[in-house]
């Protein structure tokens, strides 16, 4: 049951991921070829009305782990569970399982 519910929400995610991910992104560990980029993402957080942030800035770094300026979704799924607050569950990403989900038709196919 833990390995549907992982698959769940691992679509879930991809699929908020793809609406966000407009930047191309050769290097991608996992293979998907398309980040967020900080343009992006503040415009994401933008809709909150709040103004530059330092806060939203600091989220930011939270995702970008590898420091390159881009969230990839591995970085994403590791950043969306940083900020949950049930730290006792962690939802595995591997470059397999995102290969599954670039393969579907959910899917980013053919790249950005």
């Amino acid at each position: 049951m833990a390995d549907e519910d992982d698959q769940s929400a691992l679509e879930a995610l991809y699929e908020q991921f793809r609406c966000l991910a407009s930047v191309e992104f050769k290097d991608d560990p996992m293979k998907l070829g398309a980040a967020i980029d900080r343009a992006a993402y503040l415009e994401c957080v933008a809709y909150l009305e709040v103004g530059s942030n330092v806060i939203f800035d600091k989220m930011f770094q939270v995702y970008d782990t590898d420091k390159n300026g881009l969230i990839g979704f591995q970085e994403f799924v590791i950043g969306i569970h940083v900020l949950k607050k049930d730290q006792k569950r962690k939802l595995r990403c591997t470059p397999s399982q995102t290969q599954r989900l670039n393969n579907t038709d959910i899917g980013f196919g053919s790249g950005v």
